[in-house]
């Protein structure tokens, strides 16, 4: 044996012995009571911030424990300092207390399988416990009192006294299994099912002693159990109150993070509003005036004169574009637009939809390959704005006698709808960011090929009004594949 397990082995021996004492046992009871006194404060604080049904039955327990060991340590001052008879009290007193302990018992078992009951059921069956066992000590004490002039007195409380120290052990063997077998994964759990595993020790070392084996080891060996159950549930009670404290001011902060969120949100729907309307009058004086202007009305033009307008014209209706999709951009992100769904044949939308023109301008052949009798529930409105904006995201950026392909497939539960060109293609760290405002591929994209930025963050917001997905596969050189999936049950939003 080492030299300090031959120190501290006499030492915790020497310290189990003196708890064995009446002073031992008035340091250790007033240790419990001390924390008994910090927990039920912390109990009853938090229950009158939340009313919840199981912290009053916790407060219950817990004031009924306070109450059990302030009784224990007025006798043992009564005993140690004042000189009383320790066979003194009388035997109804270590019954109450026994009461005391076995009621709280009861209530802070049902205060922690809470979860594992329904409420209803939960609130039956503590009045019925809690009753049952009113009446079981209201027997008790009856029969102690008829016993004590009928029955030799050592039989009769030690008939009591086992009964007593089984049903604590009852209640704290049901509360451990529905912990471990009923609550799931419980935060805490481990902690509280020690907890009721060391307060469990004592009642059964009584048990032994009183039945099979009366020895003074067993006496002593128990003394430390139920001060380390009070402290684990210290523990299991107090991390839950700090959890509950910590997701209140996270709730509190979300809050307030999303008011201002929220003003922010409506201040900038304001300022887009005035500022597209602003903007609006302006450009449309302004385009009135160049197409008079290249019209030859307001004068001739030399080719140099005609080339500067034309490219102001084309600036102008960019502008246009871009003040029409931050509109609707701005109605997407705070989803004031609705759903209005039908039944279409998707061909058809499609064939109706994007203009062959733009692609017969770069000798672009379209492909159209969804089936005739293809048919989908899809707010067509706001489909031809997905189909007009990957049409064009894929004449813009595919070369001339490029192709470009349209396919619909049924799955289970979705359909999809795609759009393939041979085209560019987009780099593979870049795939994720497209969807994403203003956002293009290479900058000088946007200044060669034009174009606003939003087109596909459009199209996802869309897509999800339709509670679907938007994807893309792309190789660079080899085009890209945008691929739109949508729940084949679409309601109406």
């Amino acid at each position: 044996m080492t030299p300090f397990f031959s120190f501290l082995l006499p030492v915790f021996h020497s310290f189990n012995t003196f708890l064995g004492t009446y002073l031992g046992e008035f340091f250790k009871t007033s240790i419990e009571l001390v924390v008994l006194v910090i927990i039920s404060y912390m109990i009853f604080s938090e229950q009158r911030r939340e009313k919840l049904l199981h912290l009053n039955f916790m407060s219950i327990a817990f004031a009924a424990l306070t109450l059990d060991k302030l009784i224990r340590v007025i006798l043992l001052v009564a005993i140690i300092f004042g000189g009383m008879d320790p066979a003194g009290p009388p035997s109804e007193i270590f019954i109450v207390l026994a009461s005391l302990e076995i009621l709280a018992l009861v209530l802070i078992a049902n205060a922690f399988t809470f979860q594992a009951r329904k409420r209803a059921i939960f609130f039956q069956r503590v009045k019925t416990e809690v009753l049952s066992i009113v009446l079981i000590f209201t027997f008790l004490l009856f029969g102690w009192v008829l016993n004590a002039h009928m029955l030799d007195h050592k039989i009769s409380n030690l008939g009591i006294f086992i009964f007593l120290e089984g049903l604590k052990l009852v209640i704290l063997g049901f509360a451990t299994f529905l912990i471990i077998f009923k609550m799931g994964k419980e935060k805490y759990k481990g902690t509280v099912v020690m907890a009721f595993a060391f307060y469990m020790i004592t009642p059964l070392l009584a048990i032994i002693r009183m039945t099979i084996w009366d020895t003074r080891i067993l006496k002593v060996i128990s003394h430390p159990f139920p001060l380390i159950a009070v402290l684990l549930f210290t523990r299991a009670i107090y991390l839950k109150l700090v959890d509950k404290a910590t997701l209140k001011q996270q709730i509190t902060l979300t809050r307030f993070k999303y008011r201002q969120e929220k003003e922010l949100g409506k201040m900038k729907d304001e300022f887009i509003s005035t500022v597209s309307h602003e903007l609006k009058t302006p450009l449309t004086s302004m385009r009135l005036y160049l197409s008079l202007l290249l019209q030859g009305k307001q004068g001739s033009l030399n080719e140099k004169q005609k080339s500067v307008i034309e490219i102001i014209q084309s600036e102008s209706r960019r502008l246009t574009e871009l003040i029409a999709d931050l509109l609707q951009l701005s109605r997407l992100e705070h989803k004031k637009l609705s759903l209005n769904v039908t039944r279409v044949k998707l061909r058809h939308l499609v064939e109706s939809t994007y203009h062959k023109n733009i692609a017969e301008r770069k000798e672009i052949k379209v492909f159209n390959r969804i089936p005739e009798e293809f048919t989908v529930d899809v707010d067509s409105a706001k489909f031809k704005q997905i189909i007009i904006n990957l049409y064009g995201n894929a004449v813009k950026y595919t070369d001339k006698k490029g192709s470009i392909w349209f396919d619909a497939k049924l799955g289970k539960d979705s359909w999809s709808f795609s759009v393939t060109d041979n085209g560019w293609g987009i780099p593979k760290a870049k795939q994720k960011q497209i969807f994403s405002k203003f956002y293009q591929v290479e900058n000088y994209l946007t200044r060669k090929k034009g174009g606003t930025g939003l087109g596909l963050a459009i199209a996802k917001h869309i897509v999800d009004l339709h509670d679907g997905q938007i994807k893309v596969s792309s190789e660079l050189r080899k085009g890209s594949t945008f691929t739109v999936i949508i729940p084949i049950q679409l309601k109406s939003k």
